[in-house]
């Protein structure tokens, strides 16, 4: 909620680096650092870095608003698991909405490289909807359906360790993989989303695979 107040709350603040232009200290101090940091969605969205903001297609007057537009879409849509894993079940809220990341993340691709501002916008929203339906909420749920209890806090434990671990790695690297598959051409700078949507494509169908409900009669009897 606090990211989304100070996001409405930027829209009304004036670029500084619109206003600073004919004074050459505060250009100097507005200058991108070169140093590669983690990213977040967040700081994806309001980068100054051109390489950033041609890897996601979000321009400098949009970045904000688009951000914004993704949090209210967000916002809703994670009450949805809610209702839905009762009658679903917990294997197709994963799967699912994991194709649809793998979809989202070749229109973001094909976007990206042939210049579809709009077509990389729809796979932005798009797969922040389906993480926010199916491996957001639901992986931290489902964990008694698939282990016996005496297990449940140790691999809560790993799960997140693993989590928060391949976030920082990926946000290190995700740069560095965008310049490298891309050859310094601007129409492939989309190439490393093709990764991900493999990724998600692998995710799903593991899951689709192996998923299989823990059965407590079993344990209860040995």
């Amino acid at each position: 909620m606090l990211a989304l107040i100070q996001l409405a709350g930027s829209l009304l603040v004036k670029n500084p680096l619109v206003e600073s232009q004919g004074d050459p200290e505060l250009e100097a101090l507005l200058e991108p650092s070169e140093e590669v940091g983690t990213l977040t969605i967040k700081g994806l969205f309001q980068s100054r870095e051109p390489d950033v903001r041609n890897a996601c297609e979000c321009s400098e007057g949009n970045s904000r608003l688009m951000a914004l537009i993704v949090i209210l879409n967000k916002l809703p849509i994670t009450i949805l698991p809610a209702f839905l894993i009762e009658r679903l079940g917990s294997r197709r809220l994963l799967v699912l909405p994991t194709s649809i990341m793998c979809f989202a993340a070749l229109l973001l691709a094909f976007g990206i490289n042939t210049n579809a501002a709009g077509l990389s916008i729809i796979g932005i929203i798009l797969f922040v909807v389906a993480f926010s339906v199916g491996l957001g909420p639901v992986t931290w749920v489902v964990l008694p359906e698939v282990m016996p209890s005496h297990a449940l806090n140790a691999a809560g434990s790993v799960g997140l360790a693993l989590n928060w671990i391949l976030n920082f790695a990926m946000g290190v690297a995700f740069l560095p993989i965008q310049q490298a598959l891309s050859g310094g051409v601007e129409s492939k700078e989309g190439n490393v989303f093709f990764i991900l949507s493999v990724t998600c494509a692998i995710a799903a169908f593991a899951i689709g695979t192996t998923f299989k409900r823990y059965d407590r009669r079993i344990a209860v009897v040995q």
